[in-house]
């Protein structure tokens, strides 16, 4: 049976865990997926600002966001280099996997509709990744 202080406790350590400096790429990564949903709806096509933000973003973040969240606890002594090498090499699948089940959509294989598919891909990514970070940290304090 779980006391309030231990509850309370638990709280407080999720909360730690989910605010803390080795969580910020997870956060980066998210606050980017919404950027670049933002640019394709603001920002005029061709347009290079839209360029700058969509084009890194679909390179690395989707991977990242995927590694971070499948594979937490075997990535914590990899170097952060690596990530990114790791996470080049998932963006494409995860890329080409959304997009294509866009195509279920009438009207779905667009630029506007695969970016906002691959955000909400990312968002769900990033939950996964933020949770798994929580109960790694929770089991090593």
């Amino acid at each position: 049976m779980v006391t309030t202080s231990q509850q309370t406790s638990w709280t407080s350590l999720q909360l730690q865990a989910v605010v803390q400096p080795a969580t910020w790429h997870v956060w980066l990564g998210a606050a980017w997926a919404f950027a670049a949903a933002a640019s394709i709806a603001l920002l005029p096509d061709g347009s290079l600002g839209r360029l700058l933000i969509v084009f890194p973003f679909l390179l690395i973040v989707p991977g990242h966001l995927m590694v971070q969240g499948l594979v937490v606890k075997h990535l914590l002594a990899v170097p952060r280099g690596r990530h990114v090498v790791y996470a080049i090499g998932a963006s494409p699948v995860v890329l080409g996997l959304t997009a294509l089940a866009t195509t279920i959509i009438p009207r779905g294989f667009t630029p506007t509709n695969i970016i906002g598919a691959v955000t909400i891909v990312c968002t769900l990514f990033a939950m996964v990744a933020l949770l798994r970070h929580t109960r790694h940290d929770a089991r090593a304090a």
